[in-house]
């Protein structure tokens, strides 16, 4: 095979494996920023279903107890976020958009868009409808 023909199909296998055993089906929801309003539907760009390996769990995780010694070590996950297949989206995601996890219902609001040089896509989120206590 010439160029990079035969590593763009083993990757193409490999991310087909990596979804089908991992991933979960959300919606990328296009956003627009308007002044004075806020985000609202971007009507340029669809709304699109796809697979992504979603990680929603985040913050500190006790491991137990550690040895005779009762340390009970914590150790803090990062944020929400998925990666996915580049290839399975008509356009590329942008800051602001919002993603839908179909299984839970929860939005999510991207944050952060980075590419893994692989084919991959990462999304960092930031979860949308969460009550925070007010500060007194």
């Amino acid at each position: 095979m010439i160029g990079g023909t035969f590593f763009t199909k083993a990757l193409g296998k490999i991310h087909g494996g990596i979804d089908q055993a991992f991933g979960e089906p959300v919606q990328l929801q296009p956003q627009v920023t308007k002044p004075n309003y806020g985000t609202q539907p971007d009507p340029s760009r669809p709304p699109v279903t796809f697979t992504a390996v979603v990680h929603l769990d985040s913050g500190p995780r006790h491991l137990g107890k550690m040895g005779s010694r009762d340390h009970e070590p914590i150790v803090t996950t990062r944020g929400p976020c998925l990666h996915f297949d580049a290839s399975q989206l008509p356009y590329q995601p942008q800051r602001g958009d919002r993603i839908l996890h179909l299984n839970s219902s929860r939005v999510f609001e991207v944050r952060t868009v980075l590419k893994s040089g692989t084919g991959r896509t990462e999304l960092e989120l930031t979860q949308l409808g969460i009550d925070t206590p007010d500060p007194l």
